[in-house]
Order: structure tokens, then sequence, then C-alpha cells
């Protein structure tokens, strides 16, 4: 059984961190959304990682302040 809850933590380290990799470059690059696909693997990471949770916590409260500001 460990061996597939680090098979798991490792697949999802690597897709979030893709994911991540991804949605800083859709910041300067116009093809892509960046802040979607930051999201998207802070969510993936979450699932796993206590320090990612926390960082999703404070990205989405700081999205929520931004589009409050509009």
């Amino acid at each position: 059984m460990s061996i597939r809850r680090d098979l798991r933590k490792a697949l999802v380290a690597i897709g979030g961190g893709l994911l991540v990799l991804v949605g800083v470059a859709g910041f300067v690059l116009p093809i892509l959304p960046g802040t979607v696909l930051l999201v998207a693997g802070l969510l993936l990471w979450s699932s796993e990682f206590r320090w990612a949770r926390d960082l999703l916590a404070r990205v989405r409260a700081w999205l929520a302040d931004r589009s409050a500001r509009r």
C-alpha cells in the first residue's frame, strides 16, 4: 500500500508542478489562462500537501479581494 501512496504523491507533485509552470508562463503569454492553470495546479497539489492547501487559501482570498474591488 505504501508504494501506491508514494506513486500517487509523486504523480500529484509532477502534475501540479506542470500546471503551475504552465500557469506562470500564462502570465506572460497571451494565449494561456495563467490564473486558471495556476489555481488548478494548487488544487491538485492541495490534495497531497498541507503547504499547498495553505497557499491555495491565500490565493483564493487574494482573488476574492481582487474581484471585490472591481
